[in-house]
């Protein structure tokens, strides 16, 4: 990740020890972890979705690891962007609780849509 976060930094022009350059290596260091886990690509995915299939006898399609990984990744992706930013100033603490209001508008109406859809697809009941 850090050849990628490297490269970002020389595209967007910003030198060596910017708030952009150490910014960008953080969030993607950090979501490459996590995204790791969500999608069936790493090891440690790899190697739970094997022992869930001998285990438990059930089938781990790769289609419903990603929709129950989705809300996840989403989250992260936000959740990066407001801390890095607000770490290195970006953002002030007014704009925060401004974003943090849409933020907890735009989940519920998401949850309101979501729920119903995810409800018969991971077969609760």
């Amino acid at each position: 990740m850090a050849s990628i976060a490297l490269g970002l930094a020389e595209a967007f022009k910003s030198p060596p020890g910017h708030n952009v350059s150490r910014g960008m290596f953080l969030i993607l260091s950090y979501t490459a972890n996590i995204f790791d886990k969500m999608i069936i690509a790493g090891a440690g995915s790899i190697t739970a979705r094997g022992l869930i299939e001998k285990g438990g006898g059930v089938e781990v399609l790769w289609s419903y690891w990603f929709l129950a990984f989705l809300p996840c990744s989403i989250i992260t992706v936000l959740a990066g962007v407001l801390i890095v930013g607000y770490s290195y100033g970006y953002f002030a603490a007014r704009d925060l609780m401004i974003m943090g209001a849409w933020l907890t508008i735009v989940e519920f109406l998401v949850l309101l849509v979501l729920v119903p859809v995810y409800w018969p697809l991971i077969g609760l009941q």
